[in-house]
């Protein structure tokens, strides 16, 4: 039973995500998936040799879904199937009804993952009616190169009614650039910065180039609604075509890069910082004395912004000096991007997989990026989580507490 337990703590989620898709209500759902639980724990998982686990739980979960249609159907139809079944010409059974209408609406929903020609062909050609001849025309290509797209659709769509389901949770990034840009495209890098699709459409085609028909279905939306935007972060060379495929240009440091930069940061900081802090604290009263607004507040408060802001100056005199030219943009720009997952992305991540890092996240603070404009380089700082969650309650003196 300990591998049946370990099993449903790992699935359980995905259990739930399952029987929500398939009911759409929460009442359904919790039944549902507690029927696939039940029948998990009747499973003798230690003495059975299962190479692909994901697919034997979603062979359980769709053999589960199946039997609770057939007992639930007659109640949300309101029909006695037990009086209906001896009539003449009754339709098939209800389960596979169900079943029958669930491979359309997934053919339908991976006609959607195709992109535009492809898609536009399969629709005139197939649900339309229209001739081959007709298609080639709306198109504009020649009769043969309409048989090519339809013999790869078909490839396509087979291919995916043989896939499982998957879900895609979105990730937001935060990007900055270094170098110069246009008034307009600064705002949003053409929505690198503000549009989460956008984000996401360079996260998964970081590394590994994708077609936009593997795009989609990655991302679980419809390729028309990705195709202008692949276009335009093409343009602007945050995407590089390689052949049919797409790839993102820039480095982005996922939640794996960040939590080794902050598992590094943990077991080698604490010197410099040492080192730094008592240098900042034996000069304080001659930064005291300079007589700026605020230099009588609280030891900790100052100790706390100077610190940080002598950090950053050390960084800034250190930093390996990097010559090359900034990539040219479809609009005349050059710049480079800087972005990394969201740092409440990050910590979502950590707080699944170390408990204790999360907690030093939490706590930790640095730079956020390094961006220019116009020539001048500035460095943004972020502070920890704990005090962006509760920035409205602190004090200079809880704050510097919270500093010692």
């Amino acid at each position: 039973m300990d591998r049946n337990r370990q099993l449903i703590e790992k699935y359980a989620k995905k259990i739930y995500g399952f029987a929500w898709a398939k009911t759409r209500n929460y009442h359904d759902a919790e039944d549902l998936s507690q029927n696939i639980l039940l029948e998990l724990c009747r499973i003798e998982f230690a003495e059975k040799q299962i190479e692909n686990m994901d697919s034997y739980i979603y062979r359980v979960c769709q053999y589960t879904w199946s039997n609770f249609v057939r007992k639930n159907l007659p109640l949300w139809q309101k029909v006695d199937y037990a009086e209906e079944i001896d009539m003449p010409g009754m339709a098939a059974a209800p389960e596979e009804e169900i079943l029958k209408s669930e491979l359309y609406e997934k053919l339908r929903r991976e006609i959607m993952y195709l992109g535009r020609t492809k898609r536009e062909a399969v629709i005139a050609y197939y649900y339309e009616g229209k001739s081959g001849k007709e298609v080639a025309r709306m198109l504009g290509v020649p009769d043969a190169t309409l048989r090519w797209y339809l013999g790869q659709s078909r490839k396509i769509l087979k291919e995916g009614m043989e896939m499982n389901d998957t879900m895609y949770t979105p990730k937001r990034l935060k990007v900055y650039y270094c170098g110069s840009s246009t008034d307009i495209n600064a705002v949003s890098l053409s929505g690198l910065r503000d549009d989460l699709l956008v984000q996401n459409i360079c996260i998964v085609c970081e590394g590994k180039a994708l077609s936009i028909e593997e795009i989609a279905r990655t991302l679980c939306i419809s390729a028309a609604f990705i195709e202008d935007k692949i276009q335009r972060l093409v343009y602007m060379n945050y995407l590089e075509k390689v052949k049919n495929k797409y790839r993102t240009t820039f480095f982005i440091r996922d939640a794996a890069f960040c939590m080794k930069q902050k598992q590094f940061e943990r077991a080698h900081l604490g010197i410099v910082a040492d080192a730094v802090c008592d240098a900042v604290k034996r000069h304080l009263p001659d930064i005291r004395a300079i007589g700026f607004m605020g230099s009588g507040a609280d030891e900790n408060f100052l100790m706390w912004t100077f610190t940080s802001a002598a950090a950053n100056r050390y960084l800034c005199r250190i930093m390996v000096p990097w010559d090359a030219p900034a990539p040219i943009r479809g609009d005349g720009s050059r710049h480079w991007i800087d972005a990394a997952w969201a740092p409440e992305e990050v910590l979502k991540v950590c707080e699944k997989a170390d408990a204790e890092l999360a907690s030093y996240v939490r706590c930790s603070e640095g730079r956020a990026g390094v961006k220019s404009a116009n020539g001048a380089v500035t460095m943004e700082h972020f502070d920890p989580f704990i005090l962006e969650e509760e920035r409205p309650i602190w004090n200079s003196a809880e704050l510097g507490e919270l500093c010692r």
